[in-house]
């Protein structure tokens, strides 16, 4: 459940956090949610879903982190 709500919320973070809290949590989801979604991938009931939730999330930071640390710069 914790990372389908992260999935959620990295889809709109863009329109409720500022720019820093977007940085901050890219970095805590890269840190954190691939070996979560990783250990998920490994129990049957929870393999495509967790294949399909890090996918999006992964497609979702890519998108955002090209957005958001040209602001950086």
């Amino acid at each position: 459940m914790k990372c389908i709500d992260r999935c959620n919320n990295v889809s709109g973070m863009a329109t409720g956090f500022s720019t820093e809290k977007i940085l901050q949590y890219i970095e805590e989801t890269e840190t954190y949610y691939p070996e979560l979604l990783n250990v998920l991938k490994e129990i049957p009931e929870y393999g495509n879903i967790a294949w399909l939730l890090s996918y999006q999330i992964g497609s979702l930071l890519k998108t955002a982190k090209k957005l958001f640390k040209k602001e950086e710069l």
